[in-house]
């Protein structure tokens, strides 16, 4: 199992992971990062827990936001499927539609693998 270094609210955490997982880590992590430096502008220091706990509350807010916008995407390409219509213009709206459906899932899936990492990270602070 690798392990890994990361600042998360000016705080240092190792964390173990599977190898070549690294990268993907960190990037939660920079997302987690930036969460808590906001709650530590607004808030000031908090305790280890609460400040992952709100930062991953935050994420996890923005995952549901990705998710009803990748839907709402789903909803517009299958629209635009049935309807036919023009052909060159049905082509790129449907273009744009899926590309607008894939972005918006990939982006909920990196916020969902934050939020398993926050939650990790949570509890690892906990046991500390």
């Amino acid at each position: 199992m690798a392990e890994v270094s990361l600042s998360i609210g000016g705080r240092d955490f190792r964390v173990g992971c599977e190898p070549g997982e690294e990268p993907h880590l960190k990037q939660a992590a920079a997302l987690l990062d930036a969460e808590a430096q906001v709650l530590e502008k607004s808030l000031g220091r908090v305790p280890e827990s609460r400040m992952l706990l709100m930062a991953g509350l935050m994420l996890a807010d923005r995952a549901v936001e990705v998710a009803q916008r990748a839907q709402a995407a789903e909803a517009q390409l299958e629209a635009l499927q049935a309807s036919g219509g023009d052909g060159k213009a049905r082509s790129a709206n449907v273009t744009g539609a899926e590309e607008t459906a894939r972005t918006a899932a990939a982006a909920m899936e990196a916020l969902e693998r934050a939020a398993v990492r926050a939650e990790t990270l949570a509890s690892e602070a906990d046991k500390a």
